[in-house]
């Protein structure tokens, strides 16, 4: 889980002048899914796109996909690179008030049982007052269950101080000179990926698919 982003990569500056018209000595662009620049410093556009076009270079991506320019739709994390005022104010909020809510309601349940069984024991009822634990399983469930939706998007979740804090998944090879890609099912974008995007630079990284596993 991150942030979309679309990556519009040249193989040179030659071929971003000639075919998009593009004259300010840059080779692509990585944009958000809104169509904006995704990067505000230019830089670390430029050193990522560089990156990725020695990647495809070294693994022969543009003289056997006959192209020399590409559209990748990707996942660009982690999350809070993008993402750190939503998870401020949406994602975190919601975590932190569930569980100090949760913490008080299983304490109030807990205390509760305790005061029922010593009034029972007292009684001389022992065992015949009122029984919370379904209650009390079923709250602790919620807990449990919040604790779980807090762990999924902290684990994408991560200082970054260099360029390589950073990881880029492809999913989709959206475009290249001539043709789109939508022909092609999802396991050949995932096959392509694998094998021009993954392994080399550690910024670059394969999307999972388990639909790979399933045979379909």
């Amino acid at each position: 889980m991150g942030s979309r982003a679309v990556i519009v990569l040249c193989k040179d500056v030659e071929t971003a002048a000639h075919r998009f018209k593009v004259n300010d000595g840059g080779s692509g662009i990585i944009y958000t899914r809104t169509g904006r620049r995704f990067f505000e410093n230019k830089a670390s556009e430029s050193e990522i796109l560089a990156r990725l076009q020695t990647v495809l270079t070294k693994t022969n991506f543009w003289d056997d996909l006959n192209t020399d320019w590409v559209c990748l739709d990707t996942e660009l994390m982690p999350w809070s690179a993008k993402a750190q005022k939503l998870l401020e104010e949406q994602y975190a909020p919601v975590g932190r008030a569930g569980r100090n809510g949760l913490a008080e309601a299983l304490a109030s349940i807990q205390a509760a049982t305790a005061t029922i069984n010593n009034a029972a024991d007292e009684a001389g009822q022992s065992g015949q007052g009122i029984d919370l634990s379904v209650l009390l399983e079923r709250y602790q469930a919620r807990r449990d269950a919040l604790e779980r939706y807090t762990d999924a998007y902290r684990r994408y979740c991560w200082d970054v101080k260099c360029l390589d804090d950073y990881r880029i998944a492809p999913f989709h090879i959206l475009a290249m000179e001539g043709k789109t890609l939508y022909g092609e099912n999802h396991i050949w974008h995932m096959e392509a990926i694998e094998k021009y995007i993954a392994g080399i630079d550690p910024v670059f990284m394969a999307t999972g698919c388990m639909s790979a596993c399933l045979g379909f």
